[in-house]
């Protein structure tokens, strides 16, 4: 695994990295800003927050303007959010404002006075405008629907787990595909009025917000001007730190209770998933239950779920936190659960090849060592806080890693059935999920 130098040191205030990469004259920017808490009524806002910054216009230029300027001195300039989990504590969760930019080097210093404008001075009272943006949202929520249902599905399942899976659901998943579609309901019947009042409350929270930190990729011959130009950025008024705040990954949100969940969506189709909550980035069984992901997807699912039951795909998924199976465009609600029940069964019974293992490791480390291009290089630990020798120490484990250590791992995880959530985004002419009780029947 390749190394890469990082230059880490503090300006105004603020944790600062530098990586010296062939990137020709480009300069790219990150930069991180602790989301405070904000009323609960404003969250599900975040994201449409963040995509219209630099889409609206802002006091000094409309949108048509900024849109212009953005084009003429970078390559894109961009506001986002992100859910940071400790690689070490589950319950440990940073919820982020993430600022990236990217442009040439004589243009780095107008590319941070976009940033800084869009920050300081956006606007959101052009109704049109935002009626257009908020239509062209739901409609590319609803697509990606069709297209990767069985990732709404496990993103729904998970989302009870814990706070970080509950803003993930809201924001990227079901929640957000329901909340933009009531949104741009509104916004048809003419009401946009709240909308508008919630977007400018919610900049008086965000736009608070501290920078903690930043990171900048470009060549070494530009760092030192570099430097100069991020330190006036950091002098502006978004730069300038500010007296720590609680962060909302700390707000005591009510995630629900894991359950049952049919949602309800015109189509004919199902996507299938059932999840368990599993554990943390350095915890010891995280290698078995990734290796334990690829061998139960390969070897069994594909078998069972799509070549046996009709199913367009199937495969269980571990991530931080999680692991859960999926199944993708599925005719057979009843019996792919039943397929994901009988793992175990199949576990015990069935004699585990040394290939099927190591071609399981081969799958795993094709993803971890697929090319990473200069731009990227030396930005894990600043983007996730997973450092170089936590990923050293887990790839030492997944070679480590035995069959046996696969079985245990599934035992151990695959058998919590009291904590285990099933959800199915399935067709609404399905009225058989609505007459059973032990069902959520949801029409989103």
């Amino acid at each position: 695994m390749e190394t890469v130098e990082v230059l880490k040191s503090e300006i105004k205030g603020v944790h600062t990295e530098f990586v010296h990469q062939p990137v020709s004259d480009l300069v790219y920017f990150r930069g991180v800003a602790e989301i405070q808490s904000v009323p609960q009524d404003l969250v599900p806002y975040i994201p449409l927050f963040c995509k219209l910054l630099t889409e609206m216009g802002t006091e000094k230029q409309n949108d048509r303007q900024l849109a212009q300027n953005i084009e003429r001195y970078t390559g894109g300039i961009s506001v986002g959010h992100s859910e940071v989990t400790d690689p070490n504590d589950l319950t440990k969760l940073q919820v982020r404002l993430y600022l990236s930019g990217m442009a040439l080097e004589r243009n780095v210093g107008k590319m941070f006075e976009l940033l800084s404008e869009v920050l300081t001075c956006p606007i959101f009272d052009n109704k049109d405008l935002l009626t257009t943006h908020i239509s062209s949202s739901a409609s590319s929520l609803q697509e990606s629907l069709m297209g990767s249902g069985h990732r709404y599905a496990l993103s729904n399942a998970v989302a009870p787990f814990r706070t970080a899976t509950f803003l993930s659901e809201l924001w990227g998943g079901i929640g957000q595909v329901s909340f933009m579609s009531e949104l741009l309901m509104r916004a048809q019947e003419g009401d946009l009025q709240e909308t508008v009042t919630k977007l400018q409350e919610l900049a008086k929270f965000l736009l608070k917000s501290p920078l903690s930190k930043v990171s900048v990729t470009t060549e070494e011959q530009y760092a030192k001007d570099v430097k100069k130009r991020l330190t006036k950025f950091l002098d502006s008024p978004f730069g300038q730190s500010r007296p720590k705040v609680q962060n909302l990954g700390e707000h005591n949100f009510e995630t629900g209770s894991v359950a049952k969940n049919y949602i309800a969506m015109p189509g004919s189709v199902n996507y299938v998933a059932k999840a368990f909550p599993t554990v943390h980035y350095t915890h010891p069984d995280a290698p078995k239950l990734q290796l334990l992901s690829e061998l139960v997807t390969h070897q069994y699912l594909h078998r069972e779920v799509r070549e046996k039951g009709g199913a367009y795909g199937a495969g269980l998924s571990f991530h931080t936190g999680y692991i859960g199976f999926y199944s993708y465009r599925d005719p057979h609600i009843e019996r792919t659960l039943e397929t994901f029940d009988k793992t175990l069964d199949w576990l015990r019974n069935t004699p585990i090849k040394d290939e099927w293992i190591e071609q399981a490791k081969f799958h795993v480390f094709s993803g971890l060592d697929a090319p990473v291009s200069p731009s990227k290089k030396g930005t894990t630990e600043f983007n996730t806080g997973v450092t170089y020798a936590m990923r050293q120490e887990k790839r030492d484990k997944l070679l480590a890693a035995t069959k046996h250590d696969l079985i245990e791992a599934a035992e151990k995880h695959l058998r919590k059935e009291d904590s285990a959530s099933i959800s199915v985004l399935g067709s609404e002419n399905n009225t058989k999920f609505k007459r059973d009780k032990t069902w959520n029947y949801i029409e989103p």
